[in-house]
């Protein structure tokens, strides 16, 4: 017999349809078996929603995660406006906020008529068109992680047996999300730890380099004191300052190193009190006198702000030092104070490249350069203004840098008294 024999089978013996009930279950089968085998949180999201769209006919569908005791939005079929995902659904609030607060099942033949609804759900109209609604709290280890939501323009759209079905398969995306979570928290610890090994490998190049100038210093220094021609060859007066300075080189990096070991995770907070910002301002500056012209630009009638002057003075001079290690010999540095609205702003300007806006974090990691350890051109150990923002938000204030042509960061403080 050939195969065309298939074909002339009577119609009685062709393969009938699946039932609902045999679609379902090969549904169920089908989603366990893909998003079991990915940990990409997107894909399990999609894969779950075209599951629900082959099981059940509907007109718009999503799966919102919980995130800061709010539903979010993280996949949706189909796409939804930017301002829909943009919305935060607080949890209890609205239909989903339901299912996400009590963990049952929330059905609405007619949205219309459902004083459930959430105001701000409503006022965007992201329901409009909407007759039913159906959420279905998705649980993963006894936790509600997010909601299943499917909608549908007709009332009373969805029957029992189509909202069990529908129901069923939230154990599996719940299973799927929290893997992927898993996941994604595991590739982040990974990161971190590169970024760790890559910050040590730059403070242990970076320290090497900086002490080996004062370190080289003093021992030929020591040599030269131990010959005995040492009077043919120069005063060993002369020696002691230059001892003196390679000494103090040294101290300062061992002290720089010791305060960077406080910057990493540090919490201390400080007591502060009502202070004139711009005379601590004009002492942070006088160390740099010989160095560098700096212009301190004050509005007048300033009013106080909440710091400890000790902390902003050493918090000022390491930006001031920062400001004058990157910019041309011979440029100004120009301090600006000013009152914006409710706070006092301290901006450190200089001439130099200023920082590209992809860098504006990262620069304020310990041990952290923009320029290679080996062949950066500009001397510290990298920490000055990691060390500089932990003093200002020991103080309650702000420390950022403004992307731009020119190097610029603002520090800024509450007014002790808003209507000075």
């Amino acid at each position: 017999m050939g195969a065309g024999c298939w074909h002339n089978r009577p119609m009685s013996d062709a393969v009938a349809p699946p039932d609902l009930e045999t679609r379902h279950f090969q549904i169920l089968l089908e989603l366990a078996y893909q998003v079991s085998g990915s940990l990409d949180i997107g894909e399990v999201l999609s894969r779950s929603l075209a599951a629900t769209r082959r099981l059940i006919d509907f007109r718009g569908g999503s799966i919102q995660l919980i995130e800061d005791d709010a539903l979010r939005i993280a996949a949706a079929d189909p796409e939804v406006s930017s301002e829909v995902a943009d919305l935060r659904l607080p949890l209890g609030s609205g239909l989903s906020g339901r299912a996400a607060t009590t963990g049952a099942i929330v059905y609405s033949s007619d949205l219309d008529e459902d004083p459930r609804v959430d105001p701000e759900v409503r006022r965007l109209g992201s329901n409009q068109g909407i007759r039913s609604y159906l959420a279905v709290p998705v649980v993963a280890s006894g936790h509600i992680v997010g909601v299943l939501q499917i909608d549908s323009g007709e009332r009373d759209a969805f029957s029992e047996e189509q909202r069990s079905m529908v129901a069923s398969l939230a154990p599996l995306m719940g299973s799927a999300i929290q893997n992927a979570k898993i996941f994604a928290a595991e590739l982040a610890i990974a990161d971190r730890t590169r970024e760790v090994d890559r910050l040590r490998s730059n403070f242990l190049s970076i320290t090497t380099h900086e002490l080996r100038t004062p370190l080289s210093a003093l021992v030929g220094f020591a040599e030269l004191l131990s010959r005995s021609d040492i009077h043919d060859l120069m005063d060993p007066l002369e020696i002691v300052p230059r001892l003196r300075t390679a000494l103090d080189k040294m101290a300062y990096l061992l002290g720089q190193m010791k305060r960077a070991a406080s910057t990493e995770g540090d919490t201390t907070t400080t007591e502060t009190k009502p202070t004139e910002v711009v005379p601590a301002v004009e002492l942070a500056v006088e160390r740099f006198a010989d160095r560098r012209k700096i212009v301190v630009e004050a509005e007048p009638n300033l009013p106080s702000a909440s710091i400890d002057a000790e902390l902003l003075i050493d918090a000022l001079e390491a930006l001031v030092a920062n400001s004058i290690n990157f910019s041309p010999e011979g440029s100004v540095v120009t301090i600006e104070v000013r009152k914006d609205e409710n706070r006092i702003t301290i901006a450190v300007i200089d001439e130099g490249p200023g920082v590209p806006a992809e860098d504006a974090q990262r620069i304020f990691e310990p041990f952290s350069q923009l320029q290679d350890p080996q062949t950066r051109a500009v001397g510290g150990l990298g920490i000055g203004l990691a060390t500089a923002r932990m003093l200002v938000e020991q103080m309650g204030g702000r420390l950022d840098v403004v992307p731009g042509s020119e190097g610029r960061f603002e520090v800024s403080f509450a007014i002790e008294n808003p209507r000075d």
